[in-house]
């Protein structure tokens, strides 16, 4: 009995695991542009290209390849000598016209000397099947 009822759970749980996978990868299309922006900075933030990568547009992502994209930010990022990022808004209302959002953020770039500076920003997404999708490069 205490087998049976052990697998029974292992099944269940398996089955809600699932269920759970599938609704979060089908929330995606219904994320908003702020939502989509502030995982993007995040990611950029965390220096996780390879999956900001990801949340690029179709059409951008025929413009760069992942490893050309995860390159460039890498040697941005050396370049400029950033040591620190730390995201300060993403705004909740972006402009939306058509199938093209624009969204403000502000940022703060800590560089190693220690010296910070605050950076007022737009990113441009489009909606796709997918959702929305960063617009690469910044425009």
């Amino acid at each position: 009995m205490l087998v049976w009822l052990s697998l029974k759970l292992k099944y269940f749980g398996g089955i809600m695991l699932l269920l759970v996978s599938l609704l979060l990868v089908g929330c995606s299309d219904n994320l908003l542009p702020a939502d989509i922006a502030q995982r993007y900075l995040e990611l950029v933030r965390d220096s996780s290209f390879s999956q900001a990568y990801d949340l690029l547009s179709t059409d951008s992502q025929l413009k760069i390849s992942r490893n050309e994209f995860v390159d460039r930010l890498n040697r941005a990022k050396l370049e400029a000598s950033i040591s620190r990022t730390e995201i300060l808004k993403v705004n909740r209302d972006p402009v939306i016209v058509g199938q093209r959002a624009s969204v403000t953020y502000q940022i703060e770039v800590t560089i190693y000397s220690g010296q910070k500076m605050p950076l007022f920003e737009a990113l441009v997404l489009l909606q796709q099947e997918g959702g929305w999708r960063i617009v690469w490069p910044p425009q």
